[in-house]
């Protein structure tokens, strides 16, 4: 069977036509629309029409606190208006087929553990930094929703007790993509609003550039920190680095050198060994191939159910 993948991201679309073996048959990208809601269907409703043949429906991966099970947007990340939307029913009266819709961390780490590097883990997380910080969680060899349909939002986790209630004080902004640039861009002395991005920053940081180097081991202890404190809730056996930034070989090596550190300052836990950190194996296919995964047992489920 195969499905039109949707991954919605808050510049781009990527899709692809892909089926249960994980084979695509074409794929393209899109902008993402920003104008509103009725653009940003439309734009979905297109590009299924033009590859719908012998296809069973259509798979989306989104940003959001997404109800999976009625396809309901709670928030929708940087796409304000798919809030309190039924976006998945909403899509399915434009294009006539069955839509599945799911958080765009959860398929991430729905990907990794189904076929990629978190594969054959009890209990995992992925952990994708990009404009915010997504993710997804397994315990027991389950993805966990929540019965708000958070969890794994670690973009929305408190980081600093003394900038409560502050955006700034969150995971969220500490750990993402922004917050390394903010700080490469102070150690450089780099003005706020100046040209700069990830591609500039791991340039400098590849050179070897001793204050753009310091910045990325001070990003990397933010997120050990926030390692441990997951370690210290789940007991993971690995977490998945993923996001644009995790390509580059300076921030997995950061990350590890920090992690270690923060363990084995905290000794009076107990803990002998610290996490694994792997990077994410399907890269910027994750989403897709989560989305797929999260439709397929959807689709099971519904099934089961008729019997």
């Amino acid at each position: 069977m195969k499905y039109v993948v949707f991954d919605v991201g808050g510049t781009e679309i990527k899709y692809s036509v892909m089926d249960e073996t994980l084979s695509v048959s074409a794929q393209g990208t899109v902008p993402t629309p920003q104008s509103g809601q009725d653009e940003f269907l439309a734009t979905l409703h297109s590009i299924y029409e033009q590859h719908k043949a012998g296809t069973e429906g259509i798979a989306v991966s989104m940003p959001g606190i997404i109800d999976a099970d009625a396809g309901f947007c709670h928030s929708g990340g940087a796409l304000r208006y798919n809030i309190g939307q039924p976006v998945a029913a909403q899509l399915a009266a434009l294009c006539g087929c069955p839509v599945h819709i799911d958080n765009d961390g959860k398929c991430a780490a729905l990907a990794e553990y189904t076929a990629g590097s978190l594969r054959g883990c009890r209990n995992a997380a992925a952990f994708i930094i990009g404009t915010g910080v997504g993710g997804g969680l397994i315990v027991n060899g389950e993805l966990v929703r929540g019965v708000h349909h958070c969890a794994g939002e670690f973009s929305y986790v408190s980081a600093e007790s003394s900038a409560w209630g502050d955006a700034a004080g969150l995971l969220g902004q500490q750990c993402s993509t922004r917050g390394l640039l903010g700080l490469v861009r102070a150690a450089k002395s780099i003005e706020e609003g100046a040209p700069f991005n990830g591609h500039d920053a791991f340039a400098l940081i590849n050179a070897g550039d001793a204050a753009a180097c310091a910045a990325l081991e001070t990003f990397a202890h933010n997120v050990a920190i926030q390692i441990y404190n997951l370690q210290m809730l789940l007991d993971v056996e690995k977490v998945a680095i993923g996001g644009g930034i995790s390509r580059q070989d300076a921030l997995l090596d950061a990350l590890r050198r920090q992690t270690e550190r923060v363990f084995a300052t905290m000794a009076i836990a107990g803990i002998g060994q610290t996490v694994e950190l792997v990077r994410c194996a399907f890269d910027s296919r994750a989403n897709q191939i989560g989305a797929l995964q999260s439709c397929l047992h959807w689709r099971r489920a519904q099934a089961g159910a008729k019997a």
